[in-house]
């Protein structure tokens, strides 16, 4: 059986040791796609609840998106930031969302996570 949820948030981040124009904060309307494979349903019979997956999504909503090093975390801490300890790329973000998705399941065959940075390009993790 399996599951799909879809949800926007926006965000800023930065990767602060690319040399392209990814090293200046900016923001992006993230389209993030979640599908999930497993046999096992709970007493309710779901997989999980699709609001434990949009919790974990909108923790990133409306945040400034940092790897823990980075020197913004310390100028922007009254400010609502996420803390990353790899680079915010789209890459990292969609492996930490299958992340903590997997910490809410007691078996599962597959988690995939799709983020879209734009209409163009995505990045995909699949645990």
């Amino acid at each position: 059986m399996k599951i799909f949820y879809k949800s926007e948030i926006s965000s800023a981040h930065r990767i602060k040791n690319h040399i392209g124009k990814c090293r200046n904060l900016h923001g992006h309307n993230y389209i993030i796609e979640v599908e999930i494979e497993s046999d096992n349903l709970d007493e309710n019979g779901f997989i999980i609840d699709f609001s434990k997956i949009k919790e974990i999504i909108h923790q990133l909503d409306h945040k400034v998106i940092l790897q823990k090093d980075d020197p913004l975390v310390e100028k922007l801490y009254d400010q609502s930031i996420f803390i990353m300890d790899e680079p915010p790329s789209c890459e990292n973000i969609a492996k930490l969302i299958a992340h903590v998705i997997s910490k809410e399941l007691k078996n599962y065959k597959r988690i995939k996570v799709r983020v879209r940075e734009s209409r163009r390009s995505y990045s995909e993790f699949t645990l």
